[in-house]
């Protein structure tokens, strides 16, 4: 075994950095077994995934993995970044390692350099794959190498499906076949997916890039997050959200003529943003370089003409303070008013502030676009993170300023995009005023955006909580399933959403149609067999329920009764079921997974309780005259599935529907029905099962 020179140089780096051993631990037992499956480490945007790879990737290294290729979304800015962050993590052991710039000459590399560990970086882009391609078309010993494949931002361009295609070969499009292609190629290696956002992946068919194994990274002490700060009810939280700007407002931005407009009232909450920018800086007690996002328009047109807009307002915005307008002058003692509330001090008096603040309107704020147009005029500090060069930075744009890209000292987010319909994980993504927030920066920091936008914020917010809250449920109840006789496969369950305008993410980026479990929705094995070798499990089931009778609480309803049980009592008799009958057609062992997925989320939800409804003796034909299996065991006007409708209120109810065998061959099963309740605390989208 290696020393651990990597992960010692590291620390140096990152003396402060929290570590989480536990997941560490986990991650690393994952990729050391052998397979090209996927595993997927889930953390919240900007909260510290890309530090946690370059860990791993560290002691991977110093143990049995010979290098890392990290693949970036397709931006420059990020590549470069995630660069700078390799680089300045191992510049004191840079002695040790062999960084392949793929956009160089790769004829001159020596045997001593491609036998040390091997850094690449690279975009997810046609280019750069074909040259790592001909790296190792060019030294075909390196592809039996192992290397950490890190996939950053993985559901960015990584699971992209041409629906249409007539060739198998076709299926996958571009950038997602090349990746796959490789992972193939370096059958050695070990895939690591990393994003906040994995929904599309959770719902992909292909099982390479269906994750196998799921890890969430917990946030570090000092992340600001979604959750603490759209869920919470607490004061301050409550001042960084609700600065709320009308639509019309951010219209006139994009469209303002800057020759003959009143900004206090014709753009008035974007002049609040600045002087709250300028005045929040100002007024901490920690002087810093601070930055301002605005997200507004789409197009490299919108975007200059922002940036002409928030000019011409600085300009306006000094003279007046200059000239003692009085309406100026009341808005920037309204906001100076606002924050020294907040800071519970004053550092300046007013009179101060305004001297201070017309001398940073003048010579302390700089305008910067962050788009194609533009890639040389942002620079990187040394963490790789984009650079305030004044004191004041405001920066202007759209997608280049959304998925990896950090912002130091972020106080200040203008977003006003509007999309007729919203996809969580593009939303989440254009959040980059989470992450790393100092506490004394939280009274100052300001959110500007539209109540519509706030409350899909909100909304997706509460999704991704509950889908984190649930991952361990989803992992016990695939464990579970899979101590039956069926194969084994994670499935995902996803918490979804009844508001309009919103959707968990783009249908492009999904492979598979998807199923809404709703109230009284059901959950039953369909086109199976039952297994003569399995007769033990069919009539223990009818002993539990005869059993279940005595020990717990009979009600009787409308001329019929069902049985209170525990939820493990439930599960008892829905493993024995499925393990009763077996199928070459379906995924029973999904269907099983999702079925203990929701037993065990609705004793978490509504209490430990499920109703058993069940019948002895019924002859329903598995197979209809017209050759196909049934799939409703339960129908009828005044059949099971109606009952159980009129019972299962607040919980989940069990119909066991026990087969005599006359219609096949003899042999008994238990068809067993589950039937979501009335009340669900949240609706749940997971993939259609075929």
């Amino acid at each position: 075994m290696k020393d651990t020179l990597l992960e010692k140089a590291f620390y140096e780096k990152n003396p402060h950095i929290e570590e989480n051993p536990k997941i560490l631990l986990e991650i690393e037992e994952a990729i050391n077994k052998p397979g090209l499956d996927s595993i997927l480490l889930k953390g919240h945007v900007q909260s510290g995934k890309t530090s946690t790879y370059i860990l791993l990737a560290a002691r991977s290294m110093d143990k049995n993995y010979d290098g890392c290729i990290t693949f970036t979304k397709n931006a420059n800015d990020i590549l470069n970044q995630t660069k700078s962050r390799f680089l300045s993590t191992f510049e004191t052991v840079e002695d040790n390692l062999t960084v392949i710039d793929i956009n160089e000459n790769l004829e001159d590399l020596t045997k001593y350099e491609l036998n040390q560990n091997i850094i690449i970086v690279a975009k997810k882009q046609t280019n750069d794959f074909e040259k790592i391609n001909k790296l190792f078309d060019k030294y075909p010993f390196l592809q039996e190498k192992r290397f950490l494949v890190v996939d950053d931002e993985s559901d960015w361009g990584s699971n992209g499906y041409n629906k249409s295609a007539e060739k198998e070969e076709d299926y996958f499009k571009k950038i997602c076949k090349e990746l796959l292609d490789l992972r193939k190629r370096l059958i050695n290696s070990k895939y690591l997916s990393v994003t906040a956002t994995p929904l599309s992946l959770f719902f992909a068919n292909y099982w390479m890039i269906r994750p196998h194994a799921i890890f969430l990274l917990p946030p570090h002490k000092k992340y600001l997050g979604a959750e603490e700060l759209f869920l919470s009810e607490e004061k301050t939280m409550r001042r960084i959200c609700e600065n709320f700007v009308e639509e019309k407002e951010f219209e006139a931005i994009v469209n303002a003529d800057i020759n003959n407009i009143d900004f206090c009232k014709e753009l008035p909450q974007l002049t609040k943003a600045v002087f709250d920018f300028i005045l929040g800086g100002l007024l901490l007690k920690q002087e810093k370089h601070y930055s301002m996002l605005i997200h507004i328009d789409t197009t490299r047109k919108g975007h200059a003409k922002q940036k002409e807009t928030i000019k011409s307002l600085i300009a306006v915005l000094k003279q007046e303070l200059n000239n003692g307008h009085p309406e100026t002058v009341a808005k920037l003692y309204k906001s100076y008013d606002e924050i020294t509330t907040a800071l519970d001090y004053t550092k300046y008096s007013f009179e101060e502030v305004k001297s201070l603040a017309i001398q940073a309107l003048e010579e302390q704020v700089k305008v910067t676009l962050m788009n194609s147009d533009s890639k040389k005029s942002v620079k990187l500090d040394s963490n790789g993170n984009i650079k305030n060069p004044v004191p004041f930075s405001i920066f202007i744009g759209a997608f280049a300023v959304d998925r990896g890209v950090t912002f130091n000292n972020m106080i200040s987010f203008v977003f006003g995009r509007d999309s007729k319909i919203a996809n969580m994980d593009s939303s989440l993504q254009q959040l980059r005023i989470l992450g790393a927030r100092p506490k004394e920066d939280l009274p100052v920091t300001r959110i500007y955006c539209t109540k519509k936008t706030l409350k899909k914020w909100k909304e997706f917010t509460r999704i991704d909580v509950e889908f984190n809250k649930n991952i361990e449920l989803l992992l016990e109840s695939n464990k579970l399933a899979s101590k039956t006789d069926l194969s084994n496969q994670l499935n995902y369950l996803v918490p979804s959403t009844k508001m309009e305008g919103v959707r968990l993410c783009a249908p492009q980026k999904i492979d598979t149609s998807l199923k809404q479990f709703e109230a009284y929705s059901r959950l039953l094995p369909k086109g199976f067999l039952p297994n003569k070798d399995k007769q033990k499990l069919v009539m223990e089931n009818t002993q539990l329920i005869e059993k279940y009778k005595l020990i717990y609480p009979v009600i009787e309803f409308e001329k019929d009764h069902y049985i209170e049980v525990p939820t493990e009592a439930a599960v008892k008799l829905l493993m024995n079921s499925y393990n009763a009958i077996y199928s070459d057609e379906v995924n029973l062992l999904n269907l099983l997974e999702q079925s203990l997925f929701f037993l065990k989320w609705l004793k978490k939800e509504n209490g430990d309780k499920v109703l058993i409804y069940y019948k002895y003796n019924r002859n329903r034909k598995l197979i209809r005259k017209n050759g196909k299996y049934d799939d409703a065991p339960d129908s009828g006007k005044k059949g099971d599935y109606a009952y159980a409708k009129k019972i299962g209120i607040d919980h989940p109810v069990l119909m066991m529907l026990h087969q005599s065998g006359e219609q096949t061959d003899g042999i008994p099963f238990y068809w067993p029905v589950l039937m979501l309740p009335k009340n669900m605390p949240f609706n749940i989208t997971g993939r259609t099962l075929n």
